[in-house]
């Protein structure tokens, strides 16, 4: 039996993925530390069943360990040379959708400005905190120039226009490159990756004192309505990118954290 107003969640299959990358040298070489992050974290929707990692030629050491964000990682050193690396990863995991939890705003939060009670900054304190320079000011600038004069808006509103004027006014690139770019250079090119995108705005938020930082769980809107919500690898799909954004592309598992990394598709000339 189903409660009254609950939602039954759809049975599907136990999934298995194997990811297998293999990195190939002219000539035998010395392999610096590498971190892999491969093992998901066990959620209200999903279970952990197994998990393996296979790395050839044998590390010297392996060792696990959770970042400040709770993910799984393993760091493996290297001794001798060689002219092949790979990894080997494969999980298991039982994956039950269900509709996710709403987490509406809290009432005191519904407008900006507001502020965060005694009891959650020493939790919030390191999420307000800015991580990138401004020196003179340009992202404070920026976000603030989306509060009207009279300085109160909807919280949702105001977030809602800010990722609106980057998609209009700011233009993808793809970048090769390790880490992200500095959120004062992607606005001042008004270009950059999703990750530099990403970094840009969650500077802006904690330029107006609030909280922010990367999340596992994602929340897809067009036009004022939400069109899907769930984990990276559920919202992110090619069709949805494109439906939503209007950007065409390809999405592929990124070879470092396996997460969804999005590959434009080049545009008829």
């Amino acid at each position: 039996m189903v409660p009254t107003g609950a939602v039954e969640p759809v049975p599907v299959p136990i999934l298995s993925v194997r990811h297998r990358t293999t990195y190939r040298y002219r000539q035998p070489v010395a392999f610096g530390e590498h971190r892999i992050m491969f093992r998901p974290r066990d959620s209200y929707d999903q279970r952990l069943i197994s998990a393996t990692l296979d790395i050839t030629p044998t590390p010297f050491s392996l060792r696990w360990l959770h970042d400040v964000f709770g993910n799984c990682v393993a760091v493996a050193t290297f001794q001798g040379r060689a002219s092949a690396l790979t990894f080997d990863c494969a999980i298991t995991l039982d994956h039950t959708p269900e509709l996710a939890p709403l987490f509406p705003i809290a009432p005191h939060a519904a407008h900006y400005p507001f502020g965060y009670g005694a009891d959650d900054m020493p939790d919030l304190s390191r999420s307000i905190e800015r991580q990138h320079s401004d020196p003179k000011n340009e992202v404070d600038a920026w976000a603030r120039s989306f509060v009207p004069a009279a300085g109160r808006i909807g919280t949702q509103d105001l977030l809602a226009e800010m990722t609106r004027h980057v998609r209009a006014n700011f233009a993808y690139l793809a970048r090769s490159e390790k880490g992200v770019q500095d959120p004062i250079t992607t606005l001042r090119l008004k270009r950059g990756s999703c990750r530099d995108f990403a970094v840009l705005m969650i500077e802006a938020v904690r330029a107006l004192g609030m909280a922010a930082r990367y999340a596992t769980h994602l929340v897809a809107m067009r036009d004022g309505a939400i069109v899907a919500q769930g984990t990276p690898a559920e919202v992110l799909t090619a069709e949805r990118v494109e439906a939503v954004f209007g950007l065409p592309c390809v999405v592929v598992p990124d070879p470092e954290t396996g997460t969804p990394l999005i590959v434009p598709r080049r545009r008829a000339a």
